[in-house]
């Protein structure tokens, strides 16, 4: 035989060994080679505890969120609860500031007491622009010893002998008769001056209820000085008896 023929011989041989070969090798490596190449599943356990983490994360995020909202929302509100407290606080010092500061152009009157017929009360009264409303101030002499109603009538008039002219009490806002300190009285309501044992009477204080502006204004108005004494109670006038003194309230330069 020749070489050529043996050769091709072994070759054939070769080939035929290495298909048995292959028949004979088991198919379950190839599966389990496959089944090991597949993608590995997620383990359940795992994943729960990744979305209970990511769950705990967003209420965390949710509550923190929360609470910086509530944070801002009490800051905004204790803002606006000082902008509030800031206003009124301005708002009643302001008002007070103005009440207590003197005016800028102070403006003045006085009235002239002459006496009514039969009698001798005489004198003068100032009415000045202050801080805190308008100083009365007064010296009235020829009346007997102890008080005597004083007030502001609604008719600068002392034509008539008796002082009946000068009409009521001044009284723009139609409230009762009371003393000057009441909170309910005429604007014209200056109570009491009272006369020494020489018959000379002094007055001297500021009324928050007098004013030289509008249909309230004390120009132009009737001031009476009475008999006797004014009870600060009855009404329409306290019982102050007669008219013993009559004057008209007059523009006056401001004091020096």
């Amino acid at each position: 035989m020749s070489a050529l023929r043996i050769s091709a011989l072994c070759v054939l041989a070769a080939a035929l060994l290495a298909v048995t070969a292959c028949e004979k090798h088991d198919p379950s490596e190839h599966e389990d080679h496959a089944h090991t190449n597949e993608p590995h599943a997620p383990d359940e356990e795992h994943g729960d505890d990744e979305h209970a983490g990511h769950e705990h994360d967003d209420e965390h995020d949710d509550e923190h969120g929360n609470d910086d909202g509530d944070h801002a929302n009490a800051e905004e509100g204790d803002a606006e609860h000082a902008d509030e407290h800031g206003e009124d606080h301005a708002d009643e010092h302001g008002e007070e500031g103005t009440a207590n500061e003197p005016p800028t152009n102070p403006r003045s009157a006085i009235a002239q007491v002459r006496p009514t017929d039969g009698n001798e009360a005489a004198g003068w009264v100032r009415f000045d622009e202050v801080a805190g409303g308008v100083r009365v101030s007064a010296e009235i002499s020829g009346l007997t010893p102890g008080n005597h109603g004083f007030h502001i009538h609604q008719w600068g008039d002392c034509s008539a002998a008796n002082g009946t002219s000068a009409g009521g009490h001044f009284n723009p806002s139609g409230h009762d008769h009371g003393g000057p300190d009441a909170e309910v009285r005429h604007a014209g309501d200056l109570g009491n001056i009272e006369a020494g044992a020489d018959g000379l009477a002094r007055y001297d204080r500021i009324d928050a209820a007098l004013t030289f502006d509008g249909d309230a204004s004390l120009i132009g108005r009737g001031l009476i000085v009475h008999a006797g004494e004014d009870d600060l109670n009855s009404q329409p006038t306290g019982a102050a008896g007669a008219r013993v003194g009559c004057a008209v309230i007059g523009v006056a330069a401001p004091p020096e």
